[in-house]
């Protein structure tokens, strides 16, 4: 059986032309990059998740409705002690909320928005992102009546995330 053995060279011109190298020595692999994402802090009704790639923070509101009012402040004071060692300036921040139990109760209502304005405000960019198109009109509305700071609405996780690590 006579041929050429193939040499590197002819591998890599082989690799190009079958559009499998395009001019590199090497293939870089983006599935083998490790999660970005830590979890800062967590409570009985909220995690605050870093994702320090994207530069974004996310706090992530839970199914377990608070016994009262003075709970949604201390976990909310809790998720604001958390991120007080990074520099959030430049960062987004979701608040996602999409699985937060319904409430009627405009004292909660009122404290929530004071405390998420709160944690919200050190942020470059702020969205809050709610399961339903309904919450995001009752958002809206409570924060049209209640709120100091802008937060922009979805119902949409993915144009949520867009917005927030647009720069």
């Amino acid at each position: 059986m006579t041929g050429k053995v193939p040499t590197l060279d002819n591998w890599r011109k082989m690799l190009r032309l079958s559009g499998r190298l395009s001019g590199r020595t090497s293939v870089r692999r983006e599935e083998s990059k490790p999660n970005c994402m830590s979890t800062l802090y967590q409570n009985a009704y909220f995690a605050v998740q870093h994702y320090r790639a994207s530069a974004c923070v996310r706090v992530v509101r839970n199914d377990v409705p608070f016994e009262t009012v003075a709970d949604a402040v201390t976990a909310l004071a809790a998720c604001r002690a958390a991120l007080a060692g990074i520099d959030v300036s430049h960062y987004g921040v979701l608040l996602d909320w999409r699985l937060a139990s319904m409430s009627t109760d405009p004292n909660l209502h009122k404290v929530l928005v004071e405390h998420a304005d709160a944690l919200a405000a050190p942020f470059a960019r702020r969205a809050i992102l709610f399961a339903t198109t309904v919450g995001t009109m009752q958002a809206n509305r409570v924060g049209r009546n209640m709120s100091d700071n802008s937060l922009a609405v979805f119902n949409d996780e993915v144009a949520a995330m867009k917005y927030l690590t647009s720069r």
